[in-house]
């Protein structure tokens, strides 16, 4: 089964980007909503933009020094993208008070911006 999604995503690789950046904006905003899951060091609480830029760093590695499947890129790449694209929409919605559910909507239509844009610049 895992076979068949990488061929998938090889064979699709921006829809593939696209659908993953997408799912994981709205995984990540739904689980900040609903999640009492908050690590944290000493009060210092962990978002899932650091998740998202670690991801993106050991991503980065990986794709530079070893072999791996450029699918397995294309999906860590779109996750850790997606984290950190959800928390600065956070950012830019703070006058709200922190994880409303009125700042969902805001989340889904700007992912809808972001998968236009990628589509729009990968055209071109």
């Amino acid at each position: 089964m895992i076979n068949k999604i990488l061929k998938l995503i090889n064979k699709h690789p921006l829809k593939s980007f696209i659908t993953i950046l997408f799912l994981s904006l709205l995984i990540s905003r739904y689980l900040g909503l609903y999640s009492n899951f908050h690590p944290s060091v000493s009060e210092y609480r962990f978002h899932h933009f650091y998740y998202g830029l670690i991801l993106l760093a050991i991503t980065s590695v990986l794709f530079i020094f070893t072999r791996v499947k450029k699918e397995i890129i294309n999906i860590a790449t779109a996750i850790s993208l997606g984290m950190i694209i959800d928390e600065i929409i956070l950012i830019f919605t703070l006058d709200q008070a922190p994880y409303n559910w009125q700042s969902f909507p805001e989340t889904l239509f700007i992912s809808i911006i972001v998968c236009l844009l990628t589509i729009i610049i990968s055209k071109t």
